[in-house]
């Protein structure tokens, strides 16, 4: 009997202890508080701005709050608790003498925490009086049970205050069952019967779509996605890089669309930069993001690198927190040093150019009081005198000090290559009609110009420049072969030597690198990115003579940049009846032309592609000294 009386009295004790114990409870839902931001300083372990909590309770005394990651600092005023917890917390356990702990998930009360963002949780507290032991009894296992929206296990039996309660029970594959019940001591049993249900349809779609969906924690693919699944309550949450997780419990209902549509908000901050000068590198945590005024960044802290050759770079160190766009503007001060110049003669032209920058012009002496420190080219010219260029160096605080002294003379003929003789094979048999066959040809020494004829070249003997695009050191365009006749003339009456253009055979064989050939396609290369300009990289126009990779023999622009005469008739069947030695073309009514130009495919910049123009037409030239 002591037994039976013993296992009697603690039955009954429970209920007792029950009724001792205080209950603590969330009123209603969390609030997001836009007015109060968590400043920079608030800083979890990983480096990333706080979240913010805000719990406002009715009961007296101080509560012990706890996180499932750990509280980052706490702020305490009566009422009112401000908690500093990391932006991926998701659990909170709140304890008070006299009460019975209480467990709060904190998506339950439609709470996602962001950095910088605060949320307004309201906690009071009910005694539990007069408990009652009640009985669910369902004819299924594991059936869900909800007690005024609120999940209280899958058990039989609960403890409940006399009157009505708000009862749901949620089992997969079944239909809810929702209905009041009414307690009291005589009312403590309730039966139900689960009745089986077909899944339903439901969409889950999103702006933008590819969200992954996470649904009841089972990844189940992206948005936009159909699935079927049973009627009632699940847990829901969708993750896209870059943008916010949105997590939340949906409700599946046989009588609803079920249709779910969501749009996603991103997780960065649009920071606008202004930097001057705009090509300036600009680091930001040692990421590269040079050349770009508006960027997108998750929230948090930045270090900002701004930097270039000649100015003072500029560090700086910025917050950025959600929903505060930023505009920076960052202007770096150039480091200077200073150059005085002493030109003769005196009224000789003048021009400074960093790369391929012109920075000023002028005739004659000068001196730069703030010029940007750096490699500068110094270039200086004058009819009757030979052309000057040098590099100098502008250092920071340092005075430069250049005496350019021009020589007399000219730069017609300085540049001449020498080409020796012998065989070597003429055309293809992969190309067009008019150069096949291959065919072996000799050719003499000869010379011939290093570089195509510039327009300062042209000027100088002719007086004018024809070009269409413009610059000294352009080769010369719009010239016809008869152009190129009288041009010719007169360079040999003012140098005394005897230029002529090359033979169709000549041009092909220097072009190709002559004795020292190694086989190209084009001249100097088989990646024509080397060799040539051309319609993949001109930009529909010249470039300056010299600009490419030379060939096997040091000769430039033999592929591309303007098409080159030739002094041959050209003839199309001339390779079947060529002669082996130093063949000068056929009879025809046109001049032969090679090399392609900058307008040309790849396929026509080929060191055996022929061309022909009527000798008044304007194309380009190529001088032969023999």
């Amino acid at each position: 009997m002591k037994k039976a009386v013993f296992f009697f009295l603690c039955l009954i004790s429970l209920p007792v202890f029950a009724q001792e114990m205080n209950q603590m409870r969330v009123v209603g839902k969390g609030e997001y508080r836009p007015d109060k931001i968590v400043t920079s300083s608030r800083i979890d372990r990983s480096g990333r701005v706080c979240s913010c909590i805000m719990i406002v309770s009715d009961l007296e005394g101080i509560l012990d709050i706890t996180a499932n990651n750990g509280v980052v600092s706490r702020d305490h005023s009566p009422g009112t608790d401000l908690l500093f917890v990391s932006p991926d917390e998701r659990f909170l356990t709140i304890k008070k003498d006299g009460y019975l702990p209480l467990e709060i998930i904190l998506y339950e009360y439609d709470i996602t925490l962001v950095s910088g963002q605060t949320w307004r949780l309201k906690l009071t507290g009910d005694k539990k009086l007069d408990l009652i032991p009640v009985s669910i009894d369902v004819d299924k296992e594991n059936v869900s049970v909800y007690i005024e929206g609120k999940f209280e296990g899958t058990g039989k039996t609960y403890q409940l205050s006399a009157g009505s309660h708000e009862l749901r029970l949620e089992k997969s594959g079944y239909k809810t069952i929702s209905q009041a019940i009414d307690v009291s001591t005589k009312n403590i049993l309730f039966r139900f019967n689960m009745t089986e249900t077909d899944p339903l349809l439901i969409k889950f779609q999103s702006n933008p779509e590819g969200a992954e969906i996470y649904l009841d924690n089972a990844n189940i693919g992206q948005t936009n996605k159909d699935k079927f699944v049973y009627e009632g309550k699940h847990a829901l949450k969708l993750m896209k890089s870059g943008y916010l997780d949105i997590q939340k419990d949906i409700d599946v209902k046989e009588t609803a669309s079920n249709i779910f549509k969501f749009a996603l908000v991103k997780n960065a901050v649009v920071l606008s930069l202004r930097v001057v000068p705009s090509d300036a590198r600009i680091l930001i945590n040692k990421e590269d993001y040079s050349g770009k005024t508006e960027i997108e960044l998750p929230p948090g802290r930045y270090k900002f690198e701004i930097s270039m050759d000649g100015y003072l770079a500029v560090t700086d160190v910025i917050d950025l927190e959600l929903g505060k766009p930023v505009t920076k503007d960052f202007t770096l001060r150039k480091i200077t040093g200073k150059l005085q110049l002493t030109v003769s003669p005196t009224d000789a032209d003048v021009e400074l150019l960093k790369g391929d920058k012109i920075i000023e012009q002028w005739k004659g002496s000068k001196q730069f009081q703030s010029l940007q420190v750096g490699t500068y080219t110094l270039k200086a010219k004058a009819n009757g005198y030979k052309a000057y260029t040098k590099d100098i160096t502008i250092a920071e605080s340092q005075k430069a000090l250049e005496d350019v002294t021009l020589e007399k003379g000219s730069e017609i003929g300085k540049n001449m290559v020498f080409v020796k003789g012998g065989y070597f094979m003429m055309g293809s048999n992969d190309g067009e009609a008019d150069e096949k066959p291959i065919h072996k040809i000799w050719v003499d020494d000869f010379n011939i110009g290093k570089y195509e004829v510039t327009q300062k070249e042209w000027q100088e003997v002719m007086g004018s420049n024809p070009s269409y695009y413009r610059g000294e050191d352009l080769p010369v365009d719009q010239v016809s072969w008869n152009d190129v006749q009288d041009y010719l003339s007169k360079l040999n009456a003012k140098t005394g030597k005897k230029y002529r253009l090359p033979t169709e055979a000549e041009w092909e064989y220097a072009a190709r690198g002559g004795n020292k050939s190694r086989g190209y396609e084009y001249s100097g290369s088989n990646n024509i990115e080397e060799a040539a300009w051309y319609n993949g990289n001109s930009g529909s126009k010249t470039h300056p003579a010299g600009t490419k990779k030379p060939n096997e023999l040091g000769l430039y622009d033999m592929t591309g940049n303007v098409w080159e005469w030739c002094s041959d008739w050209y003839d199309e069947n001339y390779y079947k009846n060529s002669p082996d030695r130093n063949p000068q073309g056929g009879k025809g009514s046109s001049r032969l032309l090679r090399g392609g130009s900058w307008d040309n495919s790849d396929y026509n910049c080929r060191v055996s592609v022929r061309s022909s123009n009527s000798p008044g037409s304007n194309d380009k030239v190529l001088l032969v000294f023999v």
